[in-house]
């Protein structure tokens, strides 16, 4: 990776961390947001970093997007913003390929594993 691709990735993921940040923030400060039971920042994060991978997903089929510019995009700002986006995209795709068993052992995977995971260290830590 040279200088040049290091930075566009650098400077979209910092500016992807900025904006979670700053709509977490914004959305919490909302009583309306706070008194449902769920992370609704987080929900509306994901949600909107889906739909900006797709809009850049389907801008690359009618635009030629520089390597550095998808790279700045894709890796660095959705990543740092969420990386539901990729998960999901990932997931699409093999459903889409007709690798329906294949995608669903993905998401199944993807989902519970980390969650069983993080369901031990929370029986670990009030132990």
């Amino acid at each position: 990776m040279n200088f040049t691709s290091l930075f566009f990735l650098l400077s979209g993921g910092m500016i992807g961390t900025f904006f979670r940040y700053f709509l977490t923030k914004i959305l919490t400060s909302y009583k309306f947001f706070n008194i449902l039971s769920m992370p609704v920042a987080v929900l509306i994060i994901n949600i909107s970093g889906s739909l900006l991978f797709a809009l850049f997903i389907y801008l690359t089929k009618y635009f030629t997007l520089s390597d550095n510019f998808k790279l700045f995009i894709f890796t660095g700002f959705l990543g740092s913003y969420t990386t539901y986006s990729t998960y999901i995209f990932e997931a699409t795709t093999l459903c889409f390929e007709k690798e329906i068993m294949l995608g669903a052992l993905y998401i199944c995977l993807s989902f519970f594993i980390p969650f069983f995971i993080m369901y031990l260290s929370f029986v670990k830590l009030n132990a």
